[in-house]
């Protein structure tokens, strides 16, 4: 009867709001205490994870990465720095997504019981009985930018996420992996990810140098196409409080390697070699690249192969950059209490994109503009990422490889 009574109003007109605020203070109060008759989850010092050794930029190559294919922390010769006024100032009437459109897709095919279910845990996490998963998606893909610096700023100032590792409620542990997945991205502090800096503010990719190690860069004549375009657009902004997450463990869908270089903040992050992955429970159903576990908070409970599994786990902060090679499997998230800011790069070096220089100079010139003279900007330790945008979206590097750059 009070069931009845519950998801009467919850479905209809919503009548008993009282009754229901009081139902969902009883049951989170419930969910939210640990201890028996809860496994135990087990924690970090139970799994098999090294930390990295630091290099410095001056004595790495980009070709030596890309040879050997390992992960690798690089201390940046000079760190890069991103002038928040100009950002307001500039670009702050800009408008961004804060989710990504995967996530996106998938949500917007979701079945209404499903939907449903969302909403009413969502309400339980946030006490907020008008919680609309709709409303909440329409919010984020069209967000102004000077809203969301100053929410990230105001997260940071009011401490709010301040545990060391985000977490839902234990009871979320016995639902289906794909909706506890679902839940942890939308209860999730808002994330600005995955967005090309020329999108977000143009203004400041002439203030930021490029890193030395990526004047190399030849990815944007790689053979595949679509990794081509990817790179044009390189770097991708990553930009959010603590606790905020993109996605959980993943391999990227494009085969090429990556740069992060983190601009201010930290971040915590894991990776596995691809011989790893059985260990790491992959989700089938939600197609190759997504796993269950997670090694930055795990439950051995849910993912108990996890222990088995062979990987690292490090943090990287301000000044560092670090090399992900494409086929690992990883997951990252900000630790720090804001802001957070990282710019990620797709990376090949001239011999990992062709097999020979006539190769490498066909790819040249076939994706080059036919219009754009051949040109290169000088010292290599100091282009700006505008130039750098310049120079690799057309003809530029064909002066710069000739040079041996």
């Amino acid at each position: 009867m009070v069931l009845s009574m519950c998801f009467g109003c919850w479905f209809g007109s919503k009548c008993c709001t009282s009754f229901w605020v009081v139902l969902v203070a009883i049951v989170a109060g419930f969910l939210y205490t640990p201890g028996p008759p809860f496994p135990s989850r087990g924690s970090v010092s139970h799994l098999d994870l090294s930390r990295m050794t630091r290099v410095n930029e001056s004595d790495i190559t980009l070709e030596q990465l890309l040879k050997e294919q390992q992960p690798k922390l690089i201390l940046l010769d000079k760190p890069l720095s991103w002038d928040w006024d100009k950002l307001q100032s500039s670009c702050g009437s800009s408008r961004v997504s804060l989710i990504s459109n995967a996530t996106y897709s998938t949500l917007l095919q979701l079945p209404p019981t499903v939907v449903r279910s969302v909403e009413i845990m969502m309400t339980i996490l946030h006490g907020d009985i008008h919680y609309n998963l709709n409303n909440e998606l329409t919010k984020r893909i069209d967000y102004p930018l000077s809203a969301y610096v100053t929410y990230v700023h105001e997260t940071k100032a009011t401490h709010q996420g301040s545990k060391g590792s985000f977490w839902l409620p234990y009871v979320f542990r016995f639902l289906p992996t794909e909706l506890r997945l679902l839940y942890d991205v939308l209860a999730r502090p808002l994330y600005l990810h995955d967005v090309p800096l020329n999108v977000i503010c143009p203004e400041l990719m002439d203030d930021l140098v490029l890193p030395t190690t990526l004047s190399q860069n030849s990815i944007h004549f790689s053979r595949d196409s679509w990794v081509r375009k990817e790179a044009q657009d390189n770097p991708y902004v990553f930009f959010g409080p603590k606790n905020s997450m993109s996605y959980p463990m993943h391999q990227n869908i494009f085969p090429a390697d990556v740069l992060m270089v983190m601009v201010e903040g930290t971040k915590a992050f894991t990776a596995f070699h691809p011989n790893q992955r059985e260990h790491l429970h992959p989700l089938l159903s939600m197609g190759t690249s997504l796993y269950a576990a997670d090694a930055l908070s795990p439950d051995l409970y849910r993912t108990p192969n996890l222990k088995h599994a062979k990987g690292i786990r490090d943090v990287l902060t301000t000044g560092e950059m670090l090399f992900l090679p494409g086929s690992y499997i990883h997951q990252f998230q900000n630790i720090d209490p804001g802001p957070n800011i990282g710019l990620k790069f797709w990376v090949g070096g001239r011999s990992h994109m062709c097999s020979s220089d006539q190769e490498c100079e066909h790819l040249i010139r076939e994706n080059a503009r036919k219009d754009v003279k051949a040109h290169f900007l000088g010292d290599p330790r100091h282009i700006s990422l505008a130039d750098y945008r310049n120079l690799h979206s057309d003809a530029g590097l064909v002066a710069g490889l000739r040079r041996g750059i």
